[in-house]
């Protein structure tokens, strides 16, 4: 009789080999993320009314604003995916975040929609690219577990970005929302940067 070879052991769906520091680190960075490009609908009204824009036309403009950033966001995902093959993938996220997070700060800098929205297409292609990249990191491991995990963080964001806006704007300004969704993206990055293992090492 042939010996049989001892099978690896099944890993569990959000095992401790599935859940570790570097995965809830890209995690909270794909939250965060996630947060930039789904807080804003949220909030429009509020920034219509800083540009002192009537209602009915601040309804036009409404679907007119998240069309032209929904457009550039998937277009700069599909464009920052084929850079990363030539730049590195981990270059690309770190590039991406901050130039990303530093528009989005700068959007309190805008005096007109016509400025506002085109911060905001350029910061929406440049953040939306990060999650996919972000999620490609675990692509080469033994099963889908890691990446449902880290690709819930997706649909996480997608709940609570609009609260984060909305609660934060009570208590304060468009530009304090900016930046604490900025400053926050910032040290989810520093966090994944310093403290994720084998990761932003040059590729």
């Amino acid at each position: 009789m042939e010996e049989v070879p001892l099978q690896p052991k099944q890993e569990k769906l959000f095992g401790r080999s599935t859940i570790n520091r570097k995965t809830v680190l890209a995690w909270i960075l794909c939250f965060t993320a996630t947060v930039q490009l789904m807080f804003l609908p949220s909030v429009l009204p509020n920034v219509f009314e800083k540009f002192n824009m009537e209602r009915t036309i601040a309804l036009k403009w409404a679907g007119v604003v998240i069309m032209i950033y929904t457009a550039t966001a998937t277009l700069g995902t599909y464009l920052c995916s084929r850079l990363s093959l030539k730049f590195g993938r981990d270059r690309m996220i770190l590039f991406l975040v901050i130039l990303g997070t530093l528009f989005l700060s700068s959007l309190s800098l805008s005096r007109g929609m016509v400025d506002f929205i085109l911060i905001r297409m350029i910061q929406t292609g440049l953040i939306a690219a990060t999650i996919p990249l972000i999620i490609s990191i675990f692509a080469t491991e033994p099963n889908g577990g890691t990446i449902g995990f880290v690709n819930s963080a997706r649909f996480a964001g997608n709940a609570f970005g609009p609260m984060i806006a909305t609660s934060m704007l009570a208590i304060s300004s468009l530009t304090t929302l900016y930046l604490f969704i900025s400053g926050m993206t910032l040290l989810a990055l520093f966090g994944f940067k310093v403290f994720s293992k084998s990761t932003f090492h040059p590729q």
